[in-house]
């Protein structure tokens, strides 16, 4: 949402970068608990029900799929040793 490519130092991001990645974090957090979380591996909530924010995911696991924003197929790449999946259009 913000626009960054996962593999971007932060200490190089300038203020205005900062200020659209707290902002679109704080909206992602929302909308997912509005849909009782991600229940992409084995979560689920204190009644046993599973989340349903999974399919409202915009990249995360969607390696191969297209861009919601664009139509650029995902990626996925490793940072820190981890999978990451980014929209090498949107996140530059």
């Amino acid at each position: 949402m913000s626009g960054i490519h996962p593999e971007r130092n932060t200490s190089m991001l300038i203020d205005r970068e900062i200020k659209s990645l707290y902002g679109n974090l704080l909206a992602v957090l929302r909308e997912a608990l509005s849909y009782g979380g991600s229940s992409v591996d084995t979560y689920v909530n204190l009644n046993g029900k599973k989340g349903d924010y999974e399919s409202y995911l915009r990249v995360y696991g969607r390696k191969g799929k297209d861009c919601s924003r664009c139509g650029a197929v995902i990626r996925k790449i490793k940072v820190s040793g981890r999978g990451t999946c980014f929209c090498p259009v949107c996140q530059k």
